[in-house]
């Protein structure tokens, strides 16, 4: 099934964020395993693990939200590049994120559990 690649919220394995969303095969609550640029199974995701990212759009800072402890986060460009990826407790439920310093544009926050799985959410960023 083709959808827009600009659902809000995403569980993707490591390193498979981009072509995801670029490819835009996925809908909202869905995993998928990428292999060589080929997505090769795609599942739905457990709807009690939810992240917010908000105020978004947002200029300056933005508040990480989830309904369960993370382990890290991290922040990807369009082009895949990490801009920022930081570790913390598996009881942290919500965090500040300074976001002044970026530049204005369309990023991906992914947030890791202690399980190692993951959810992105997109966040754009204003001048």
């Amino acid at each position: 099934m083709r959808v827009s690649p600009l659902s809000s919220e995403f569980t993707i394995h490591q390193n498979t964020v981009i072509a995801a969303f670029v490819y835009g095969f996925l809908t909202d609550g869905a995993t998928a395993d990428i292999e060589e640029g080929v997505i090769t199974d795609v599942q739905k995701k457990s709807e009690d693990q939810k992240v917010t990212v908000f105020p978004n759009p947002s200029q300056r800072s933005v508040t990480v939200s989830s309904t369960f402890g993370f382990t890290k986060v991290e922040i990807y460009s369009t082009e895949g590049k990490l801009i920022m990826d930081q570790l913390y407790d598996s009881q942290q439920h919500e965090i500040q994120l300074d976001v002044e310093h970026f530049k204005a544009g369309l990023y991906f926050i992914e947030i890791y559990n202690k399980q190692g799985e993951s959810r992105i959410v997109k966040l754009v960023l204003n001048d």
